[in-house]
């Protein structure tokens, strides 16, 4: 009940005529004076009696003040459908599907997968020296023979400057286009 004056919490005698007015609908009808927000909760035994104390004291003026009175909880009675549509079914988890904030009880990290390590390769790439070509795979019926050629580090090639002309390369013509210009290395 919203707006009860502090007359009403104070003065014991307004307190047990509004009991009464409350107790003669239902009579297992709790009251809790609350002066501090200037209210008054009333719990009913049933859902019934909440409705009879609202129709019969809604708007109801008591030494001066007109009482409003308002439903806290509905209680649990069925809902009445007046759509002709379906209803969805009533949700049987109220969360968010989220990682939890803990790990469930008996969870157990997996361990991290060995990483894996060709040691051929790396034997091979040790045994680099400069200007020899290393064969880094083996090759066999089913496959080529990888062979890695060395070379300075300082930009030039056996007998050859810099400053040479680079080879061109030459892209491979596309059907129903003109042919492109060539590509040397540093248009790259």
């Amino acid at each position: 009940m919203v707006h009860v004056r502090h007359v009403l919490v104070l003065l014991r005698v307004l307190q047990t005529k509004f009991e009464s007015l409350v107790v003669s609908v239902d009579p297992k009808a709790t009251l809790f004076l609350l002066p501090g927000f200037r209210r008054i909760r009333v719990a009913c035994s049933s859902l019934n009696a909440a409705r009879q104390i609202r129709s019969h004291l809604h708007g109801t003026k008591l030494s001066g003040c007109t009482l409003r009175i308002y439903h806290a909880n509905l209680g649990t009675d069925p809902p009445v459908c007046l759509s002709p549509c379906l209803v969805p079914p009533p949700a049987q988890r109220q969360y968010l599907i989220s990682p939890p904030a803990s790990p469930p009880v008996g969870w157990k990290q997996s361990p991290d997968p060995i990483p894996v390590i060709n040691s051929d390769l790396i034997c091979a790439l040790v045994a680099l020296s400069p200007g020899e070509a290393v064969e880094l795979q083996p090759g066999t019926e089913t496959t080529p023979r990888v062979l890695l050629h060395t070379c300075d580090g300082n930009g030039e090639t056996e007998g050859k400057k810099s400053t040479d002309k680079e080879p061109r390369i030459v892209q491979t013509r596309r059907p129903g286009h003109p042919q492109p210009h060539a590509v040397s290395p540093s248009n790259l």
